[in-house]
């Protein structure tokens, strides 16, 4: 009889429902001209032997949508020469390298779809189709983040979407940078969770980067329990394996990007405004040009944590758009980024510094990639104040901080000084009075 209720109990475990959700990978994408420019050039059709590129147009429901996969055969894994050297053992141990994004529309009333999805807008343009700037949503899979271009990827998109839908009291990492003469980047972890206050993060220094909380999405997850949301430049979040119901997922989503931070708290987390004027960008990087030619303490090395995949198990990097191909140890230096910079005259430096990337291995040889190509200026923090309005180089992108952000400040700054100084008065005067009192009961003891 108990033998029968122990295989009853097992088949019941056996037959538990399959999930319906699995764990994705989303970046926005923004200010793309077609969809062929979100993919790297190297993982597009092309005649290179090591990489084996495909892309199609696929449906996704009925929403048509681009998939691009890519792999990347190696006969012999480069450390197999050590190994030998090592043992006198050859090794014939080779390795697969597997990557895909999806892209899917992005649907917003304000934006125009382009009606072309090649890469040359020149042709399209001889074809009488107009070319507008557009968004999408690129999920990827296995090493496809190394696929995207990064100038077209919606910074902090992660981070936005989790402060809007974050449990107060379930945050459990917080990256940050310290915006000061030499920056620090910080990560705290409090695994049982926490409200924003406990991690000791500072409104008017810190720069938030990447925040894994406890949050609730309508429509994702179960209605009673949290989801683990991880949020950086990409979300990371359960999604529906469903075609219709990823959909609304996505839709969902944005419901949330159009909201408001859950709480004040939070919304300080982005208190800084992305600079969007063209003029003022390039005065900037002109700005950020000199300062490098002085040899200015402005300019300081910054880690993009976020970007770099299973961070511990970096060993090597490259440097890649100055011809130089030579492996460097463990992580760059600042020397390592500003050097290749002061080698050209001062007129070459900006374009070479927009054009510049880096990439980093978890070896000392370029078998295994562990981070996608990152822009050399996403290693760069530097800070300038122009008409007391004080700009932020992070992240590869400019900030300012927010005006409307200071004036709430200012306002409870003064509020906090009122309040303290009626404090002080009413203490003082109470003081006043029960010294006066003790003063005449001892004249009344002296009497």
């Amino acid at each position: 009889m108990n033998k029968s209720l122990a295989r009853l109990k097992g088949e019941h475990r056996l037959a538990r429902k399959p999930s319906t959700e699995t764990r994705m990978t989303l970046y926005r994408l923004i200010g793309l001209p077609s969809y062929d420019a979100a993919i790297r050039a190297k993982y597009q059709q092309s005649g290179d032997d090591e990489y084996n590129n495909s892309e199609e147009v696929v449906y996704v429901a009925e929403t048509e949508a681009y998939l691009y996969w890519s792999t990347v055969d190696h006969d012999q894994a480069k450390w197999t020469d050590t190994v030998k050297g090592l043992t006198q053992k050859e090794l014939r141990v080779g390795n697969s390298t597997a990557s895909a994004v999806l892209i899917i529309p992005y649907v917003d009333e304000t934006e125009s779809v382009s009606e072309t999805k090649s890469g040359n807008d020149n042709d399209s343009a001889k074809a009488g189709k107009k070319v507008t700037s557009f968004s999408a949503w690129a999920i990827t899979f296995g090493m496809g983040f190394q696929m995207l271009e990064p100038k077209y990827v919606d910074s902090r998109f992660g981070l936005r979407v989790a402060i809007r839908c974050a449990k107060l009291d379930g945050l459990n990492v917080l990256s940050k940078t310290t915006l000061d003469e030499r920056p620090e980047m910080v990560r705290s972890t409090i695994p049982s969770g926490a409200r924003l206050r406990s991690f000791g993060f500072e409104e008017l220094g810190d720069f938030s980067t990447r925040l894994v909380t406890d949050a609730y999405i309508e429509g994702i997850g179960h209605s009673k329990k949290p989801i683990k949301v991880r949020g950086a430049d990409s979300l990371n979040i359960p999604l529906s394996k469903s075609p219709e119901n990823l959909l609304i997922n996505l839709g969902q989503i944005k419901a949330v990007l159009d909201r408001k931070p859950v709480s004040s708290e939070l919304a300080s987390l982005e208190h800084f405004s992305l600079v969007k004027n063209k003029s003022m960008k390039n005065k900037l990087d002109q700005l950020l040009i000199e300062a490098i030619g002085e040899k200015s303490d402005l300019v300081a090395l910054s880690y993009p944590y976020e970007n770099i995949d299973d961070f511990g198990q970096v060993g090597s990097f490259k440097i890649f758009g100055t011809g130089d191909r030579r492996h460097y140890d463990y992580l760059p230096t600042l020397n390592n980024i500003l050097k290749p910079l002061l080698e050209v005259d001062e007129k070459e430096r900006l374009r070479r510094l927009q054009k510049m990337y880096i990439i980093l291995f978890k070896s000392p040889d370029d078998s295994d990639v562990s981070s996608s190509k990152i822009p050399l200026k996403k290693w760069l923090t530097f800070q300038k104040t122009i008409n007391n309005k004080r700009y932020f180089l992070q992240n590869n992108r400019w900030y300012v901080m927010d005006s409307d952000y200071i004036t709430t400040l200012q306002r409870q700054v003064k509020k906090s000084l009122i309040v303290g100084h009626t404090l002080m008065t009413f203490l003082i005067g109470l003081y006043m009075k029960y010294r006066k009192m003790g003063m005449l009961k001892r004249r009344q003891m002296l009497n």
